[in-house]
């Protein structure tokens, strides 16, 4: 495929790759002067050969781009993951507290030549929550005594009642049995 340039008149493609919705947000900005170079410049920064890329449009490769920085993003900020293999960021290595105390930890720093190499460790995933027990939404209908408590139970269980509409003629039912009494 041949990218051609789509500024004529001189001026600079630029795209933003946007991590996730807020500003905050992990964010790449390529600048090119033609759709060549800004496509090569998101090959680079992704990794990508050639193969990879060749039958794409800009547009598309643009898209597939973001996609995959708002995974990197989510798979960080979510899961905690990083890469397994590179440098530690220096944010990754663990502080060191200060001698004296200081919170600013300006002590004498240590020679970085006989600095061991750092070594990552993966957290154990989070076990996940144990299921809480299926109520039976039902049966808490059937037995309210007032309708307070019937209030409650709607209140509390509201998505599974304003989804079963069997549910809904149940609350119905058993207020108009409460007020009858």
């Amino acid at each position: 495929m041949s990218d051609v340039d789509i500024t004529p008149d001189g001026s600079e493609i630029v795209v933003t790759l946007k991590g996730g919705k807020d500003f905050s947000d992990t964010w790449i900005v390529i600048h090119g002067n033609d759709a060549s170079e800004v496509r090569q410049k998101i090959a680079d920064m992704f990794g990508l050969a050639e193969e990879q890329h060749k039958e794409l449009k800009l547009y598309e490769l643009v898209i597939y781009a973001n996609k995959a920085l708002q995974v990197a993003r989510n798979l960080n900020v979510v899961l905690g993951a990083v890469p397994a293999d590179g440098p530690v960021a220096p944010w990754d290595e663990p502080a060191k507290p200060a001698a004296d105390g200081d919170p600013w930890g300006d002590e004498p720093q240590e020679d970085p030549a006989a600095k061991k190499p750092t070594t990552r460790t993966r957290k154990a995933p989070a076990k996940e929550p144990e299921p809480e027990p299926k109520v039976d939404v039902g049966a808490l209908i059937d037995v309210a005594e007032s309708v307070d408590s019937l209030k409650a139970i709607f209140a509390e269980h509201k998505a599974e009642i304003t989804a079963t509409p069997a549910l809904q003629k149940r609350v119905k039912d058993r207020r108009a049995v409460i007020a009858g009494k």
